[in-house]
C-alpha cells in the first residue's frame, strides 16, 4: 500500500497557541517511523506534562460520586467543573 505524500507543515501555523514544550511533545508523537516515534510513556515524561498544579476531582469537580468519593462519570446527571479557588 502506498500513501500520498504531503509537504511538511509548520505546526506553529496549525496550532498557533502551543508553547515550545507542547510543540516538542507533538513532534515526538508525529514521527512516521515507529523506531523514531516516542511511546506514550516517553511522551508523558516530557516537560509539557509536568503540571505545576494538579486538578483533583475532590476539589475541582462537582457531580455524583460513588461510595469512595470518586466522581461517577457514568451517572445520567451532568457533572460540572468548579472554578479553581487557588488561581484567584
Amino acid at each position: 500500500m502506498r500513501f500520498t505524500e504531503y509537504p511538511k507543515q509548520n505546526l506553529l501555523k496549525v496550532i498557533p497557541t502551543i508553547n515550545s514544550t507542547g510543540l516538542e511533545a507533538i513532534k515526538a508523537m508525529l514521527k512516521i517511523s515507529p523506531q523514531k516515534r516516542s511511546s506514550a510513556q516517553q511522551v508523558l515524561k516530557m516537560p509539557f506534562f509536568k503540571f505545576q498544579e494538579l486538578i483533583t476531582p475532590s476539589t475541582n469537580f462537582t457531580g455524583p460520586r460513588d461510595s469512595q468519593g470518586a466522581l461517577n462519570l457514568e451517572s445520567p446527571q451532568n457533572s460540572t467543573i468548579a472554578p479553581n479557588s487557588s488561581s484567584k
